[in-house]
């Protein structure tokens, strides 16, 4: 009887051998994968750069309007900025765009006082997703 096992268990181990995939197939599936995460992490830096850079804004601005520091210049907000974004300044207004390679995260636009350079105003456009519908659920009815 132990002999049966271990002629069974050498069939499968050469059956598992003989099914083998071939190296290209590996590469084209690990090529792939690879490809898939550097997608996903792309978004995901893009993503956490918008809010990351939006948080610090927000929190250096609340401290210049209650009074704690001195007004925040546009050098010190160029540093709170997270990542790479797409930069551009038009007259008293920078704005800085946050994009992945599918998605757009949002942009934040600074307005600032030309003579003195210290940021006078903040403004986003987070991209909003399309809200789910949830449909009424009916009292007694299941």
């Amino acid at each position: 009887m132990a002999a049966k096992k271990s002629d069974k268990s050498q069939k499968g181990k050469q059956k598992a051998n003989s099914k083998s995939r071939s190296p290209v197939e590996r590469i084209v599936v690990w090529g792939g994968i690879l490809l898939l995460l550097a997608l996903v992490a792309t978004e995901g830096y893009a993503r956490y750069s918008y809010t990351t850079s939006l948080e610090k804004l927000r929190s250096e601005l609340q401290k210049d309007e209650a009074g704690d520091r001195e007004p925040l210049t546009v050098e010190e907000a160029k540093s709170l900025i997270v990542g790479s974004p797409a930069e551009s300044t038009a007259g008293n207004r920078m704005t800085f765009q946050f994009r992945g390679l599918i998605k757009d995260f949002g942009s934040i636009h600074l307005t600032f006082d030309p003579n003195q350079m210290n940021i006078t105003g903040l403004e986003t456009e987070q991209v909003e997703e399309e809200p789910v519908e949830e449909e009424p659920v009916e009292e007694g009815a299941e």
